[in-house]
């Protein structure tokens, strides 16, 4: 089966979606199939048609101004008219598009339709509805108890006040137009799903989660107390929060639990597996006011295998977004390096974290609760160990990633003998 894989970033630019496309591509032609990458380019230079891991990959250059991205996201010149050529050359079974709300375009679906057999939408996002993460059902919330229901549903003024100047009046209208052009849409997550069936995307929709190869968490002794040495970290309590980090991700609640924590368990660290940014440096002088910095850590940016010697030497991972995170694949990292889960009730954490068994769930707005639920687990190290322990053999068994891999091929076989038979039915 000849596959392209559609999205605005790939490899080398480091994005969650990219990186997951790339391993994808890889299981993907251990299974024996052909694999193709359509990508956007920032680098004039870097633009062109190469091999990664024998994976054929074009690279479009495209530079979006951020004012106009609302605007090219529904329809990318530079970038159409080149996947236009790349689709007549290439003439694929399968088209999948991931993220293309940047450089690609949506348009690239009506393409695809146009050259390709059958053609997917997987969204991994709120951003073919929402203009910036999704987080106005959270704040509206009366208590910080834990939802039983979230209304996810954006109107005009909400739409409005997170794009200003930017809004463009016919992006989400013009975003579900050319999503009418692919066979079928998937979302990552059932929470996604259930928060684009209330903003009017209202085509068939599989929930179709990520999976994870658990074979790159097996590391020795040795590595992983090199990573404690490096940052001071032997004889402590570590709680490690990775990722783009910002007000959405909880980052400000975690330090506030860490002042909780730290009454009783005055060793422990919160270790941020983060880029360096304002915010993160807001966030160190924040942490140092409440007279906790000895207890913060801050890597910067962290390779790939760092960041899985910094999962392996930890005690628990936290995940404590406050907005609709469709589907944190930090949560599948962790499981994969045995570790317990502190993870939050929005998005789609509670579908793979389950409560009391790999982990716990809590609204992190409480932050009483999430650290409640962290002393509990540092006081009782068994319990600790079970949950990672459940956890591992829940992404083992249900998210690992040739299982996803031959998920995905069996939807398109599915929709390519229906497109083949359709076909025939009409030459005949």
């Amino acid at each position: 089966m000849k596959i392209i894989f559609v999205n605005d970033k790939f490899l080398p630019d480091i994005t969650g979606v990219g990186n997951y496309a790339y391993g994808l591509s890889l299981m993907l032609k251990k299974l024996g199939h052909e694999v193709i990458i359509i990508t956007t380019i920032a680098k004039k230079e870097a633009a062109g048609v190469g091999y990664l891991d024998e994976i054929k990959v074009y690279r479009i250059y495209t530079k979006i101004n951020r004012k106009l991205r609302n605007y090219f996201m529904i329809y990318n010149p530079e970038v159409i008219s080149k996947i236009d050529k790349i689709f007549s050359q290439e003439m694929a079974d399968v088209a999948h598009f991931f993220n293309v709300h940047s450089g690609i375009s949506y348009y690239a679906l009506k393409l695809s339709k146009k050259y390709n057999k059958v053609t997917f939408w997987h969204a991994r996002d709120v951003l073919s509805f929402s203009y910036e993460k999704l987080t106005h059902f959270i704040y509206k919330q009366k208590n910080l108890d834990m939802p039983s229901s979230f209304n996810y549903k954006l109107d005009l003024l909400d739409l409005a006040k997170q794009a200003r100047k930017s809004y463009n009046p016919l992006r989400n209208i013009l975003i579900r137009h050319y999503l009418n052009f692919a066979d079928r849409l998937f979302s990552v997550s059932q929470s996604l799903k259930d928060a684009m069936c209330a903003n009017r995307i209202k085509q068939e929709i599989d929930v179709i989660y990520s999976g994870i190869d658990t074979n790159e968490f097996i590391l020795s002794n040795l590595e992983i107390n090199e990573f404690k040495e490096k940052y001071s970290l032997q004889n402590k309590k570590m709680l490690f929060l990775m990722g783009r980090l910002s007000p959405d991700k909880g980052v400000k609640q975690a330090v506030d639990s860490l002042a909780i924590v730290v009454k009783q368990f005055p060793e422990t660290v919160l270790f941020l597996a983060a880029e360096i940014t304002d915010y993160v440096k807001w966030i160190k002088n924040y942490a140092h006011a409440k007279g906790l910095g000895n207890n913060l850590v801050i890597s910067g940016y962290l390779p790939r295998q760092e960041v899985i010697k910094g999962l392996l030497a930890s005690d628990i991972s936290l995940n404590p977004s406050l907005c609709l995170d469709a589907f944190p694949k930090v949560n599948l990292e962790a499981m994969a390096a045995a570790k317990p889960v502190v993870g939050t009730c929005f998005g789609g954490t509670p579908e793979v974290v389950i409560d009391g068994i790999t982990g716990y769930i809590v609204n992190p707005l409480n932050v009483e609760v999430m650290a409640e639920k962290i002393i509990d687990l540092l006081k009782n190290p068994d319990k600790a160990n079970k949950f990672g322990q459940a956890g591992y053999l829940k992404v083992k068994t249900e998210f690992n990633l040739r299982k996803k891999a031959e998920e995905l091929l069996a939807c398109y076989k599915l929709f390519l003998e229906s497109a083949n038979k359709k076909k025939y039915n009409n030459e005949v």
